[in-house]
């Protein structure tokens, strides 16, 4: 008799079912859907300033879409991880809103519908201030969202007093 340690056997990693227990559905298919800023089919954002802001704007790639979300075809669809897909895009790509939603195109099989709504990402930063003969100044641009690939971009001009500075900053949260 030894007095080795007993070992468990490996369990295989089941596939998530979902409470009616029941196998959940693979995705087929991905399909991305982005939306402008301004809807101009709506009368009242049918303007041109809206028109032209929805023109200047650069819309999010598809790909940097398809590089947040948490499951890939192939998989099988989870809600709980489409969810947590919806604040991931939502949070480092600057959308305004962000939808997944399954849609089932035959048993076992969704299609999955990923619909993205822009928002204006440039920031325009300007401060003045001073005391007396000494003038405080900064301009500058913040982009949230560069070439719509999710990067941050800014570009900033100070003076405070007399020293002059100029700061150019890039950042990828991925």
């Amino acid at each position: 008799k030894t007095n080795s340690p007993t070992i468990a056997p490996l369990k295989a990693k089941r596939p998530h079912r979902p409470r009616d227990g029941r196998s959940s559905p693979v995705i087929r298919r991905i399909r991305i859907i982005r939306r402008d800023i301004f809807d101009t089919r709506i009368p009242g954002e049918n303007k041109l300033i809206f028109r032209a802001v929805n023109a200047l704007h650069i819309s999010t790639k598809e790909r940097a879409v398809r590089g947040q979300l948490l499951f890939k075809e192939g998989d099988r669809y989870n809600a709980d991880i489409a969810k947590e897909s919806e604040r991931a895009v939502r949070n480092i790509l600057q959308l305004r809103n962000v939808k997944v939603t399954p849609v089932p195109i035959a048993p076992g099989t969704v299609d999955v519908l990923v619909v993205v709504h822009e928002t204006w990402t440039t920031e325009p930063v300007f401060g003045l201030s001073g005391v007396g003969p000494t003038l405080n100044l900064k301009a500058g641009l913040r982009e949230n969202n560069l070439f719509g690939m999710g990067k941050k971009a800014s570009y900033f001009y100070r003076k405070n007093g007399a020293v002059v500075s100029r700061t150019l900053s890039y950042d990828d949260p991925r």
